[in-house]
């Protein structure tokens, strides 16, 4: 009993304890404010073909060969304050340009709109390439909150963990992913922009 009381009175346990809460707001009273599906769902829908087919190797080098990667650099290097410092600072940095970058697509989207010098054809490029844009930038800033967030909670509880460790490599290499997906959507877009 008393290992049980020096656990919830430990940070790790009031963390569960909040977690717990979080998660029974969520599921049992079925509030949604903090749902995260939607920017999920359409994430991945930008890896299916234009018949709606999952496509298997691009979900498999962006998603889970990340996974993979961060496992093998754990092993290696356990996550540790300096990390954790250099991590929060770049994400810190990444999260504001990503919030400006939403704007900008949305910007350029309302210009193709307005634009009638495009044809059918080369509007729909550009909107599809902007609209996959869009939701690659919202599941990257969900991966940005979320890694601030693993940051945080590793800074406090000053205990670096092979698991705790694999998460903060694993977000951190989505991250970069997802940032190179979106420089090449939005090079798709600016291409039929600048052949104009």
């Amino acid at each position: 009993m008393k290992q049980v009381v020096a656990f919830i009175t430990s940070s790790n346990g009031v963390l569960c304890i909040l977690l717990a809460v979080v998660l029974f707001i969520r599921c049992v009273l079925k509030i949604k404010y903090l749902s995260i599906k939607d920017i999920v769902i359409n994430h991945v829908n930008c890896f299916r073909n234009p018949q709606g087919k999952l496509l298997f190797v691009p979900v498999f080098m962006y998603i889970v060969l990340p996974f993979f990667i961060a496992i093998c650099i754990a092993k290696n290097k356990v996550i540790n304050g300096d990390i954790l410092n250099l991590i929060t600072i770049i994400i810190s940095i990444l999260t504001a340009m990503l919030f400006t970058l939403l704007t900008v697509v949305m910007d350029m989207k309302e210009k193709v709109k307005a634009n009638k010098k495009y044809s059918a054809n080369e509007a729909d490029t550009i909107k599809d390439a902007l609209k996959q844009t869009y939701y690659t930038i919202m599941f990257e800033i969900l991966i940005s909150i979320l890694l601030l967030v693993l940051c945080l909670i590793n800074v406090f509880v000053a205990k670096y963990t092979l698991i705790q460790s694999v998460l903060i490599y694993y977000f951190s290499l989505l991250m970069v992913i997802n940032l190179l997906m979106i420089l090449k959507r939005i090079s798709a877009a600016l291409d039929v922009e600048i052949e104009k």
